[in-house]
Parts: structure tokens; sequence; C-alpha cells
């Protein structure tokens, strides 16, 4: 490695004051994490500055996107064919400005498709300006041959799952994960409409947070395609959230279930810091950042729920009555930064119309020494949080049943 390229790689994450940073995102989705990180870049450097294209979201933060990203959010060969004068002159647009703009890194999230002829026009060019991608594209679902091709062209790779690293490093690529959410309301309505009727619960403890109304559900749905079985429902989920991310991952899963690929598939008891713990534990060693610090969420905004995922809910709550399941809603305790990030009173309006609701935040008042990092409970914690659980439940008489 030249002395040059070295220097390009050290700077891939060192984004410092006075800096342009470069978006480029076609899909709601991406729209998210990059109003994220948006938000996270400027609360630790003042003077920064974003320029490229990006959805609403990032409008809401003052990000003046280049075009409208529907223009280029299509998918499949029948779809993108009329509209592929239109995206060959956005690309055209993007590499103009960014040689008019000279940023100081460029930043890439998801849309692989996209982003990956822009890379490769930059690649062209000798581009020295450093390259980081977001969302890694699904190599071990499709296309293994990308993997290499992601390789030479972007610096640092940031993935979703922390099965994903292991594509890209084996051919240089530094990844590391960040990590998706929790399950939102549109993949628990999946999962209950699964498993449900056969577990034939005495009560439901239902755990929702405000972040599970910002998700789109596609991540979960790969991960819950992944991990499961393949039929019907899971052909009406992918249907449903109608994304080549997650028809990719069916037909994938599709093919190892028929051949019984997975058949003697085991799992390690240890993956990375991950530790299984007999009885359905898992340890893991406490979350800090490169300083040392224990990690924090992205700072505070009141964002916008998803009518989806709201309606998903309303859905499940329904659901519930009508079959006459005995339920209650909690929301788990996060630390003190993550719990006033989120329009708290939108969603307790929410959850109280919705049944009995329980937030644990303002009933147990955990200072952040009961966290590893701000949403997992230390150890202490998650012994309280469990007892004070099970008491809930106790003193409500759920159990108790008339002759």
């Amino acid at each position: 490695m030249n002395e040059l390229t070295q220097n390009k790689q050290d700077r891939v994450l060192s984004v410092e004051k006075n800096k342009l940073v470069y978006i480029i995102t076609g899909e709601p989705s991406g729209d998210i994490l990059a109003s994220r990180m948006m938000q996270s870049l400027t609360k630790m450097h003042q003077n920064i500055s974003f320029a490229g294209m990006g959805g609403e979201t990032m409008k809401e933060l003052g990000f003046k996107s280049l075009f409208n990203i529907a223009d280029i959010s299509v998918m499949g060969f029948w779809e993108v064919l009329p509209r592929l004068p239109l995206i060959l002159k956005r690309m055209k647009q993007v590499m103009e400005d960014i040689e008019n703009k000279h940023p100081d890194i460029i930043i890439t999230i998801d849309s692989w498709g996209f982003v990956s002829n822009i890379l490769k026009k930059l690649k062209r060019k000798k581009n020295k300006i450093p390259t980081l991608h977001y969302v890694a594209p699904q190599v071990w679902a499709w296309k293994k041959s990308r993997a290499p091709q992601a390789a030479k062209l972007i610096d640092r790779m940031m993935t979703l799952w922390s099965h994903e690293p292991a594509y890209f490093e084996k051919y240089g690529l530094k990844s590391f994960v960040l990590g998706a959410g929790g399950i939102p309301p549109n993949q628990v309505q999946f999962l209950l409409d699964r498993y449900l009727r056969s577990l034939n619960p005495k009560v439901i403890v239902y755990g929702i947070s405000p972040e599970r109304f910002l998700s789109d559900g596609v991540g979960t749905a790969i991960d819950i395609m992944s991990n499961d079985r393949i039929d019907n429902l899971s052909i009406k989920m992918a249907m449903k959230l109608n994304h080549i991310k997650v028809y990719n991952t069916l037909i994938y899963g599709s093919i190892r279930q028929f051949f019984k690929m997975d058949s003697n598939f085991s799992q390690p008891l240890q993956i990375d810091t991950q530790i299984y713990i007999s009885g359905g534990y898992v340890e893991i060693n406490e979350s800090r950042d490169v300083n040392g610090e224990r990690k924090k969420p992205e700072s505070a905004k009141e964002q916008r729920f998803r009518q989806d995922q709201i309606d998903a809910f309303s859905g499940i709550v329904s659901g519930f009555k009508y079959q006459g399941q005995k339920y209650i809603l909690l929301r788990p305790p996060v630390t003190k930064d993550d719990f006033y990030r989120f329009n708290n009173d939108e969603f307790d309006a929410l959850m109280h119309k919705s049944g009995h609701y329980y937030d644990f935040n303002e009933i147990l008042n955990f200072t952040d020494d009961y966290f590893l990092d701000f949403m997992h409970l230390t150890q202490e914690g998650a012994e309280i949080f469990s007892r004070t659980v099970a008491e809930l439940i106790l003193s409500l008489n759920i159990f108790e049943t008339t002759d």
C-alpha cells in the first residue's frame, strides 16, 4: 500500500471542523439513516456542512438535495428501463457537483446499484476523496462478486449486521458494524401471525419504544427470513414491503430451504464479544466508543412516526382485543439521553389509548450507571427490571380465571 493510499484511508473517519460531507442516498430508508448521521456529526463538529442528494427527513435538517431522489428510487429491470435516461442524467449531475464542490469525504448510503456507478466514475477519474459506504450490499444472498468490487471502490464500509464485515474484509475492505434497530410493528405482526396460535400465551408483554415506529421494516424482514422458515407468510411479507433486498433474501432462503443446506447448521456459543448463556441469555462486554467513553445515541430530535407502522401497531392491538388476548404494553428503560430524543408525548398518547401501558423509565428511573450503553442494561439493571415486570404482572391478577 503506498503512502497516498494509507493517508487517504487514515482520513476516512477523521471528519474535523470546517469540512464538507457529500452524501449520496437514493431510498427513504437511506434518507433516515443519513439524517441520523447528520445529527451526530453536527453535534460533534459545529462547522460541518453537507451537500449531495437526500430525502425529506434530511431536508427537515436544512439539507438541500441536488434533485428529488424519487427520480432514481426504482428497482427491477422494467421499472428502471423507462427512467434510464433520467437516471444517467442524475449520475452526471452528481459527478459534476462533486467536481465543483470538492468535498472532504463522500458518504454513500445503500442504493448500491446507483452509488456503485458513481464510485466507478470517481475511480476512473483517480478520485482522491475518501469514500465511506453505509449499508452493505447483500453479497451473502446475491451477487457475491460485489464484495471484491466494493473493496476496490470504497475505503470503509459500515454494515447493519454482524455477519457482513467478513465478506468484505477478506478482500481488504475494512468494515465495522453499526447495527440495526429492534423489531418494528409490521414485523411483530408477521411473527404473531406465524406463532401466536401455537404458543397460546396467557398474557403478552409487548415491549415497545418510539424508535420502532421510525423503521421501514426492511432490515428486520431480512433478518427474520435469514433465520426462520420460508412459507406463504414470508412471501406475503416480501410482497407487502416490495423491496429488492427482501426479494433477494426470500429467493436465497427458499433455495437453501429446498435443498436443506442448513440442516446441519449450528451457531457458535460466542460471536465477537457476545457470549450465549444457557437459558436464553446473551452476555456482552460493555459498549465503548474509540475514546473509551460509554456510547451515546444520536442527538435529540422530534422524529415523525411512520404511518404504516402506526397502522400495523393498531392492527396488532385490535387483533388482541378481537381474540380476547390479555396483553400489556411496556416501554423498557433507556438512558436519559436516549429517552429525550423522541417525541414522548405523541408516543405516550398512542400507547395509553391502545391498552394498559407502563413506562419503566418513570417506574424505575434508572441512572446511567445501570446501563452498558444507551439501551443495554447491566446485569444488576436487568435483574431489577425483570423482577419489577414480574411483580407488575402478578399484581394485575392476569392469571386468575373464573368458573
